[in-house]
């Protein structure tokens, strides 16, 4: 069963991610990608368009232009994925590959609850916090906002500004949410 992960992570893969996940797709194991194994990799990203797609990855990672990607090659792939504004990851399907799995990192921790600043007053209510903690798979969000405002709520105003943000994400990292 594919992992399903939040849409406000899409595009937050790591380099190290990406990297594996690309390396599993040369299913001949001849330590390159083809143009066939690169438009399967664009397909389970999530690609419209996975045809154009491996065209314009060739253009920018080809580098020796033999019309695939060697590993010496793929951290340029790797690189034009992440930089392209519309990319296959930018727009990644709420299910990925086993191989992108793992669990949030500070980064991707706070961009969750910075997108639950549904009224963008700059701090996170607790309805935004427990929307948040729902979205991460918290089986106790309610309880969960309680133990955060706990931890992270500095000045007691029983909300999470964000000179606060990182205690929070401080706090919940320790429990390890992992893409689900």
């Amino acid at each position: 069963m594919p992992l399903s992960v939040p849409k406000s992570v899409s595009g937050s893969y790591t380099e190290g991610q990406l990297m594996a996940f690309f390396k599993e797709q040369d299913v001949n194991g001849d330590g390159r990608l083809s143009k066939e194994e690169i438009k399967k990799a664009f397909q389970q990203l999530g690609s419209r368009l996975p045809g154009w797609r491996v065209r314009r990855a060739l253009h920018h990672a080809d580098v020796n232009g033999d019309g695939s990607i060697s590993l010496d090659e793929l951290d340029e792939l790797v690189k034009y994925v992440e930089s392209e504004p519309h990319s296959a990851v930018a727009k990644m399907p709420l299910s990925v590959p086993k191989s992108v799995s793992g669990t949030y990192t500070e980064g991707q921790l706070k961009a969750i609850f910075k997108e639950h600043d549904a009224n963008g007053d700059g701090r996170l209510s607790k309805e935004e916090m427990k929307k948040a903690f729902q979205q991460l798979g918290s089986r106790l969000p309610g309880w969960r906002v309680r133990r955060a405002l706990h931890h992270a709520d500095a000045n007691g105003d029983g909300s999470i500004s964000v000179d606060e943000l990182d205690e929070l994400v401080k706090y919940v990292g320790q429990f390890g949410y992992s893409i689900q």
